[in-house]
């Protein structure tokens, strides 16, 4: 469903989020973090996608043991 979402409008961080979410559910780290990534670089600074994706990364960087600075 989100694959589709994301190719219909690349430009909607709700569904790149909603992916890295189900990603984090099944361990695919890597996966959630691209699609993390991609939720920060297509969202406004500080708007509430952002510091979503925001923090649902600095977590992932802190499950794995690295810094989790902000961007």
């Amino acid at each position: 469903w989100y694959a589709k979402a994301i190719s219909a409008d690349p430009q909607d961080a709700s569904s790149f989020i909603g992916r890295a979410e189900v990603y984090l559910s099944l361990t695919q780290s890597a996966e959630a973090m691209h699609d993390l990534q991609q939720a920060l670089a297509v969202s406004a600074p500080n708007s509430p996608e952002w510091q979503k994706a925001n923090a649902l990364r600095r977590n992932l960087i802190a499950k794995q043991g690295g810094s989790g600075r902000a961007l």
